[in-house]
Parts: structure tokens; sequence; C-alpha cells
């Protein structure tokens, strides 16, 4: 894991070799417009009238700026989302895939608090809402169906015995991989 501090070091970095050098080579036309521009501007209308296209051109830029600046860190929020999204829904599928089954019933709040207490990293709802888990869990098993009480037919959560029953089956390949390797 990259710590935040590092993290955003690292893409500072790499936005400003990329930027700086585009922003600036993208901005001499404009640079060299304007000054023709308030050339021309000075020669006929005089400075009254430079300086105060200049404000109003001044001020336009500005705001299209912000726009364009905003749009972009909104797509780069939306990606950030989509890329944490994908992240949640593949610890969602690995819990899933090993303490739940498709049969049976089971509440909701058995789910979330299982797979809460497997990844305390969602323990927040701000992370992970409960909108969001209903959705991974209609994605998982489509045959699930939920009741206007929260119950899930044709799903339900792995009993201990399973559970365990599961670990040693997955031990006993180790095992005998592990004996034929000390032979």
């Amino acid at each position: 894991t990259v710590r935040f501090g590092t993290a955003f070091r690292l893409w500072l970095r790499q936005l400003l070799r990329v930027h700086v050098v585009a922003d600036s080579v993208h901005s001499i036309p404009f640079l060299l417009a304007g000054m023709v521009i308030d050339d021309l501007l000075m020669d006929s209308a005089g400075i009254m009238w430079a300086m105060s296209t200049a404000v109003t051109s001044f001020m336009t830029s500005m705001v299209f700026e912000l726009g364009r600046r905003d749009a972009y860190i909104r797509s780069q929020e939306r990606q950030e989302i989509q890329d944490s999204e994908v992240e949640i829904w593949q610890d969602f599928e690995r819990f899933a895939h090993e303490k739940m089954k498709s049969s049976g019933r089971c509440h909701f709040i058995d789910v979330s608090r299982a797979f809460r207490r497997e990844y305390p990293r969602y323990r927040s709802v701000k992370v992970l809402s409960d909108q969001q888990l209903r959705r991974f869990i209609r994605e998982y098993n489509p045959n699930a169906a939920r009741s206007q009480n929260g119950f899930y037919r044709n799903l339900s959560m792995k009993s201990k015995g399973e559970l365990e029953q599961q670990q040693q089956l997955q031990q006993q390949p180790r095992e005998r991989v592990n004996k034929t390797l000390i032979k």
C-alpha cells in the first residue's frame, strides 16, 4: 500500500512533468494573439478600450479555465470511484465465494455484518453503502430473491461447520504436496 502523502507527491510530479510543458507550449499562440490585439486596440480605439477589453477577456478566460479544470477534476473523481468500486466488487466476490452459498435463506443484515467484519475498511456506510451491497448481492447471485423485509431466498451464509469442512478440503491437497516433497 502507498501512503496518501507519497501517492500525492508522485501524482503531482507526474502532473507537473506533463502539463507544464503542454500548457506553456499551448498558450504561446494565445499570448501572441493577445499582444497583437492589444496593439491594434491601443492604436485604433485608445488606452481605455484596450484596458476594458483586457479586463473583460481576462474575466471570461478565468471563468472558462475554472470550469475546464473543474470538469477535469470531476472526471478524475469519477474514474477513482469506478476503480474503487471494482476493488470493492472483487473483495465482495471473494467473500461471497468463500462464505456464501446459493441455497437457503438469510437476511441482508447477516450478509452485511459478515462482509463488513471480514473487510473492516468497508465498515463505514460512506465507503460502501447498503444499496451498493444489495446490488453486489444481486449481481453475484441473480437467483436470490429479496423480500420486502430484507430476507433473501436462494442465498445464505455458510455455517461454521461448512466453513471448517471447506478449510479441511483446501488443506488436504497442501498436506499431500508437502508429504511428497518431504519424501
